[in-house]
Parts: structure tokens; C-alpha cells; sequence
């Protein structure tokens, strides 16, 4: 059969159609389906590239949580078994600054930051709150510090003021006293800095508590968080830590 007169035959024409269209279809088939693999192999590797990124930040973010909440506890655990000691050892009549003795080097001590990244993990799960936590939880370990080393300040101060007036001992205890003798204006300057004295260490001490337990409720709920937003069980959290120690008295006097 032949389209036109002195023409091709249908055939002729059909055969060389249907070869291109195939081989077009041989060619066009499996080239669509490799680069349908390899788009999802460059998903698979983004989406693998950003939950390595995340598992890091959560990483970084657990041990400075680690630091900042133990140093806090460390802090506020050490003033208690100060009190606890003098009580222990019989100084029963001692004012609660006389109880706490100052932290050496204090100052020194380095206080971690969360970086952006590590917070934006927290943004991504919707846990705004505790990225507030986050960060104000720096701020209160540096302000505990701050307290800890200006009691020191003032603590040595007055000790050595005291000490210039008289005569000091120390016991086998190592607590010291001091007998002196002073005027009426001297005296009234000593007991007025151990006034002062007295109402810093109440306060630092409800501080030094309060800012303890923060850092507890802050590190216990991160082990909730990252294994929710990751879907993954075995993602390591951070255990209860018990303070030592009781509620501080609501009287200065210890």
C-alpha cells in the first residue's frame, strides 16, 4: 500500500515512526528513573547531612547543660555542708556567714554558653520555653558566681578589719575568734559589716538553692525533648540530682 502515488509504502513509513518513538522511549524510560534515584539519594544525603548537624548541636548542648548544672549544684551542696559542719562540730552560736567559708578562685571559673545553633534545635522541636531556660541558665551560673566571690570579698574584709582590733585564736576546727577591744564607733562599724555580712549569706544561700534547682529542671527535661523531636529512645538524657541540705531559715540568725 502506498500513501501517495509513486510514494513509500504505510509500512515504510510506520517501521522507521515506531523505531525512533521507541528507542526514544528505550533511551528516555530509564534515564527518568535513575534521575529519579539520584534526586533521592541527594534528598536522603541532605536529610542524613542536617540530622547529623541537629544530633551534634544536641550533643554540644547536653554537655553544657552537664557543666552548668552540676556546677550549680556543686555550688549550692557546698555552702550546705558548710552549715552542716559547723553544726556538727558544735559551733551552734556561729551567724550563717561565720558558717560559710569563701571559694577560692571562684571568679576563675567559666561559664558556657548555648550558640545559636544548639538553640535553634529547640526553636525546631517548639519548645520556645525551654530555650528561654537555655538561656537565662548561663546568666544565673555567672551571677552565682558573682555572689560566691563578692561574699569572698567581703567575708576577707571584714575578718582581717576584725583581726587588726584584737587578739585571734583557732580552734582544732579551724574556726577563729578574735578579742578586741574598741571604741563605741568601732564597734558599731564591726557590728554593722556583720549585719551586712549576714544578710548577703541569707540571700546567697536562698540564691545559690533556688538557682540549683533551675539547672536541675532545665537538665532533666532535655532527655524528653531531643528524644521526642528525633523519634529515637537512645538518645541520652541527664539524671535527677538531689541537692543536700534544707530549706534556709527564714531567720539571719544561723
Amino acid at each position: 500500500m502506498q500513501i501517495f502515488p509513486g510514494g513509500p509504502g504505510l509500512w515504510e513509513v510506520l517501521i522507521p515512526t515506531l523505531a525512533g518513538i521507541i528507542g526514544a522511549l528505550a533511551g528516555g524510560i530509564p534515564s527518568y528513573f535513575l534521575a529519579q534515584r539520584a534526586s533521592k539519594e541527594v534528598l536522603e544525603r541532605d536529610r542524613q547531612s542536617r540530622l547529623d548537624k541537629e544530633q551534634g548541636a544536641a550533643h554540644r548542648a547536653f554537655v553544657k547543660l552537664c557543666i552548668l548544672s552540676n556546677s550549680l549544684a556543686d555550688f549550692h551542696n557546698q555552702v550546705e555542708e558548710m552549715i552542716a559542719r559547723a553544726e556538727r562540730d558544735g559551733h551552734t552560736d556561729m551567724l550563717l556567714h561565720e558558717r560559710i567559708s569563701s571559694f577560692a578562685g571562684v571568679e576563675r571559673e567559666l561559664t558556657p554558653d548555648f550558640e545559636a545553633e544548639e538553640l535553634a534545635l529547640f526553636v525546631s522541636a517548639k519548645q520556645t520555653e525551654y530555650v528561654d531556660d537555655l538561656i537565662l541558665l548561663p546568666r544565673r551560673h555567672r551571677a552565682a558566681i558573682e555572689s560566691l566571690s563578692t561574699f569572698g570579698l567581703l567575708k576577707t574584709e571584714f575578718h582581717y578589719r576584725v583581726a587588726e582590733k584584737g587578739s585571734t585564736t583557732r580552734d582544732q576546727t579551724g574556726v577563729s575568734r578574735t578579742i578586741a577591744r574598741m571604741t563605741t564607733g568601732e564597734a558599731n562599724r564591726v557590728r554593722l559589716q556583720s549585719e551586712e555580712l549576714e544578710l548577703f549569706a541569707t540571700a546567697m544561700r536562698k540564691q545559690l538553692r533556688e538557682f540549683a534547682e533551675f539547672g536541675e529542671s532545665v537538665a532533666n527535661r532535655y532527655g524528653d525533648i531531643v528524644r521526642a523531636y528525633f523519634d529515637d529512645a537512645s538518645m541520652v538524657g541527664i539524671g535527677r540530682k538531689e541537692p543536700v541540705g534544707g530549706e534556709p531559715p527564714e531567720s539571719t540568725q544561723a
